[in-house]
C-alpha cells in the first residue's frame, strides 16, 4: 500500500503561477516559418522553444496563412493583439 500512495514533492516553482507569454505577430510568423523549414519538429518542441503551450502552437499553425502574410518590417509586426474597431468608419477617417 505505501507504494501506491506517492506523495508529490512541492517545489517553489510549482507554487508560483506561470506567467502568460504573448507573442508578437512577427514571432508568430517566425514560428510558422520554423515549422515549415523543419517539418520534423513536433508542436511540443516548438512550444518548448517559444515557451508557450502546445495548444497555442496549434492555434497559430491553424492560421498560418494569416501569419505568413505579416511583413516583418511593418508596424503591425510588433503588435501583440488584434483589437477590432468599434467604429471602423471613424478609425478609417482618422487614419487619413
Amino acid at each position: 500500500m505505501p507504494q501506491l500512495q506517492r506523495k508529490r514533492k512541492i517545489t517553489h516553482d510549482s507554487l508560483q503561477p506561470k506567467k502568460r507569454v504573448v507573442l508578437t505577430h512577427a514571432q508568430k510568423r517566425q514560428l510558422c516559418l520554423d515549422s515549415q523549414k523543419t517539418p520534423r519538429l513536433t508542436q511540443q518542441e516548438l512550444a518548448a522553444i517559444y515557451q508557450i503551450k502546445q495548444n497555442t502552437v496549434s492555434d497559430i499553425l491553424k492560421n498560418k496563412d494569416k501569419w505568413l502574410l505579416v511583413n516583418s518590417d511593418s508596424e503591425e509586426a510588433n503588435k501583440q493583439r488584434e483589437r477590432p474597431h468599434c467604429f471602423p468608419q471613424v478609425e478609417e477617417a482618422l487614419a487619413l
